[in-house]
């Protein structure tokens, strides 16, 4: 063999192992109907829809995510939203974008098994559209009533360009760069925890009457249907069994006569209202449409005020496009890698993705 020769073959070789260990096929995957049961097809969608093909076409450009070794990629996406039931939900997209390890392969050069979604991918990627809520209720609060839902705030993590990450590997974008949440005030959430209190003391006041008006009673028509049946078969028995019926009807008559002189039982949210209010009767104006702490309650709270998590809630006034339900005016986007070299590979791939093509979905 020639020196030429020689040098092509290992060539070769060396590059065989890279191109297999890169990923080995793209799968696009497109639910047939959208979440409130319309065909795909369907016009009423088809801005929706063409959002949601731009967002994968973006993905399948980058680089870094064709890079990323011994994984199948398979993007599936729906479109999201009810605004023929709830006007004020616009129509979005849900995608998702998994990196599935060589254990979910099929038998074809670019199949994943049935079960492929049921073992954690390797890498992903999740983009949804028009919405965030889903994200913030994963950090929940106890602040949830018919007049208010708040969240803990989302905690920024570091930036990728110019774009704030959050906790969880979550980048937000707007049309116009606002956030779509804003500040929980201190007003708001106080008002929330006085509802949620006296809501609270009534059920107490109410289970403890209940229980005071059964204090002492005993209804003995039961056993004595028992004991009734038992004298016909074992006489000595059913008296034992009566006696014992006695004994438990003269306890409760103990019971009674004891809960009768015992002290009131102190009903402890009557005293963390009282503390609410107390609080709330010492702020100023200022402070009152100050950003919420979830669990400043007192004057005394659990831990230092300014430790406390901030509360947010979404934007009521956020400017959707009523108009057009398909006008995509908000997204975000989460990424993670399991371990390395995959961490390090999707925070390339994110920073290397068409950002302008995505904020062009963005109107």
């Amino acid at each position: 063999m020639s020196v030429r020769a020689m040098c092509a073959s290992l060539l070769l070789a060396a590059l065989v192992p890279v191109a297999e260990a890169r990923a080995a096929c793209w799968i696009v995957r497109e639910r047939p109907a959208t979440a409130d049961q319309l065909p795909i097809a369907d016009p009423r969608v088809a801005g929706a829809r063409a959002a949601a093909r731009a967002m994968n076409a973006v993905l399948e450009g980058n680089a870094a995510l064709k890079g990323l070794p011994e994984v199948r990629l398979r993007s599936t996406w729906q479109i999201t939203g009810h605004p023929r039931s709830t006007p004020w939900t616009p129509y979005g997209f849900h995608l998702i974008l998994w990196a599935h390890p060589k254990t979910v392969w099929g038998e074809g050069d670019c199949t994943l098994i049935p079960q492929a979604d049921r073992v954690d991918p390797r890498a992903a990627i999740v983009v949804q559209a028009n919405t965030v809520h889903s994200t913030l209720t994963q950090q929940n609060s106890g602040v949830r009533d018919e007049q208010l839902e708040a969240f803990i705030e989302p905690e920024q993590i570091g930036t990728i360009g110019q774009r704030p990450v959050y906790r969880g590997q979550m980048i937000v974008l707007t049309f116009d760069g606002r956030l779509p949440w804003v500040p929980v005030t201190t007003a708001e959430y106080l008002a929330f925890e006085e509802r949620r209190l006296t809501r609270a003391i009534a059920e107490v006041e109410r289970n403890t009457a209940e229980t005071n008006a059964k204090t002492g009673k005993y209804d003995d028509s039961g056993p004595r249907q028992i004991y009734e049946t038992m004298k016909k078969t074992d006489p000595a028995e059913a008296e034992k069994f009566w006696a014992m019926i006695q004994g438990v009807k003269a306890q409760a008559a103990k019971d009674a006569a004891a809960a009768a002189k015992a002290p009131p039982v102190v009903n402890p949210y009557v005293t963390q209202l009282e503390d609410l209010r107390v609080l709330r009767a010492s702020l100023t104006p200022a402070q009152l449409q100050a950003q919420a702490r979830e669990g400043y309650t007192s004057k005394a709270p659990v831990r230092p005020a300014g430790t406390l998590p901030r509360l947010v809630k979404m934007d009521p006034v956020f400017p959707w496009d009523r108009a057009n339900p398909n006008r995509i005016r908000m997204m975000e986007i989460h990424f993670s890698g399991a371990g390395a070299p995959y961490d390090a590979m999707m925070r390339q791939a994110v920073e290397t993705l068409d950002w302008p093509a995505i904020e062009a979905l963005l109107r």
